[in-house]
């Protein structure tokens, strides 16, 4: 098993390699860095110019090796070309080939430091792929940040369900403390389980809170939690979601454009990967 990223010699390839190396580090797994190359198949086989391609994929994949080396053992490294009809389908090609997590992926240009603005890439990953999809603020890489200080995971109920399991099994994996959160409206209080880490069954395994955020909007609930720079943010996929794949919910999408750090969107009901089964957060 390991972490996917979605590598290029761009901002986003490198916020996305960032997160790659900060999630290998604290779950300690391997880390297989991949550059897809699409344009070969719409040219005529120029050999001169498929040489061209082939040699500047290898020096961006050195450079990333070198930059994961310097927080992971060179033994956990792998480093990869393939290539597809399009990049999401050479990423999900590879993510199934190398048994990947999860794919890593940066965002677009533009739009606010340390927020996530979605990509042509990751929109289309979002709404099709059966591999959970985690995204990295802008700017990612410019911040030193190690491992994952806690995960939270934006549930319905505060009770078990199938996101909160998952979420709990991925903090036993990552050494973290898990965090429960419940977006709700004004009045809507229901009762925080007695001992939610019992109830998920990882009692004396992982330390778990339930937390309720309450507001008049999705944004204002948002608003009312804080955020640590280390932590991840787990969403489920709409229930729309054909089983296995992913769909971003209208909820979930607020999430996004919300949130200051890295957001892991997982599958509807599936067990390919420990990120890979959920119902939507909020729908």
């Amino acid at each position: 098993m390991s972490y996917l990223v979605a590598y290029s010699d761009t901002g986003a390839g490198r916020d996305a390699l960032a997160l790659g190396i900060r999630c290998a580090e604290a779950a300690g797994v391997d880390l297989d860095i991949v550059v897809v190359r699409t344009a070969e198949r719409s040219t005529p086989p120029l050999d001169g110019y498929t040489r061209y391609v082939e040699a500047a994929a290898d020096e961006w994949l050195e450079d990333a090796r070198r930059r994961a080396e310097k927080i992971l053992p060179p033994s956990r490294i792998r480093t990869h070309q393939r290539f597809g009809e399009s990049t999401a389908e050479g990423l999900v090609d590879a993510a199934r080939e190398l048994g990947a997590r999860a794919i890593m992926v940066g965002g677009a240009r533009g739009g606010i430091k340390g927020r996530l603005n979605i990509s042509s890439l990751a929109r289309v990953l979002l709404h099709s792929s059966p591999v959970p999809i985690a995204l990295a603020p802008r700017r990612l890489r410019k911040v030193t940040l190690h491992g994952v200080s806690r995960l939270s995971v934006a549930v319905k109920h505060a009770g078990p369900g199938p996101v909160a399991s998952r979420g709990a099994e991925v903090a036993r994996e990552m050494g973290c403390p898990l965090r429960l959160v419940t977006l709700i409206g004004p009045g809507d209080h229901e009762p925080a389980p007695d001992d939610p880490a019992a109830e998920l069954g990882v009692a004396g395994e992982v330390e778990v809170t339930a937390t309720f955020a309450e507001g008049e909007t999705v944004v204002e609930a948002l608003g009312t939690l804080t955020w640590e720079p280390e932590e991840l943010l787990l969403v489920g996929s709409s229930r729309l979601a054909p089983r296995g794949q992913l769909f971003l919910g209208r909820t979930a999408g607020k999430i996004l454009r919300e949130v200051p750090i890295p957001i892991v969107v997982i599958p509807r009901e599936s067990d390919d990967a420990p990120f890979a089964e959920g119902r939507s957060a909020g729908e």
